[in-house]
């Protein structure tokens, strides 16, 4: 027959291992309950990325046409250079 104090470090080490199991089970069931919302917030987050960007984009495309029209020599409207 089985010894008494085995028994219950036996039941002691099961029920720890299934309290570390529910535990990690419990966590990784709420991250993925909240993952619709993370999605949904991170396709928001690179929308107004993506708008920045492409403002930005538009700004040193103006500030570059702008230098090159400053840097460009001027029409001679029919006067001959010489």
């Amino acid at each position: 027959m089985a010894d008494p104090f085995s028994i219950a470090s036996g039941l002691v080490g099961i029920l720890s291992l299934a309290e570390v199991v529910c535990r990690h089970g419990l966590e990784f069931w709420r991250e993925c309950r909240d993952f619709p919302k993370e999605l949904k917030a991170l396709v928001l987050e690179i929308h107004s990325l993506k708008g920045v960007l492409e403002a930005l984009q538009l700004l040193i495309e103006d500030a570059t046409s702008e230098d090159l029209r400053m840097t460009a020599p001027a029409p001679s409207f029919g006067r001959s250079q010489s």
